[in-house]
C-alpha cells in the first residue's frame, strides 16, 4: 500500500477517520490532519521514509496484534 505501480512511495494526507486493516504501509511522507483519527490493524508495519506530521488534534491509534486491544495512541 503507497505504492505507486511501477515507482516508489508515495505522500498520503489522512483528513477524516481512516482504518487500516493488517498490512505492510510504505508512504514517502505521512501527514494526519484536521482532527482525524488513523487506526493500524494489528500486526501491522507502517514505514514513512520522510516526514510523519500528526497535527490539529489529530491521532494515530496502533492496535494489538494479539487480543484485539489499543497498543499506543500518538495524538498531535
Amino acid at each position: 500500500m503507497g505504492l505507486m505501480d511501477g515507482g516508489g512511495p508515495v505522500d498520503l494526507v489522512v483528513s477524516s477517520d481512516t482504518f487500516w486493516d493488517t498490512g505492510n504501509y510504505v508512504y514517502k511522507d505521512l501527514s494526519i490532519v484536521n482532527g482525524a483519527v488513523l487506526s493500524v490493524g494489528g500486526g501491522s508495519t507502517v514505514t514513512v521514509q520522510g516526514s510523519l506530521v500528526i497535527s490539529g488534534n489529530s491521532t494515530l491509534l496502533c492496535r494489538v496484534a494479539f487480543g484485539g486491544g489499543w497498543f499506543a495512541g500518538v495524538t498531535g
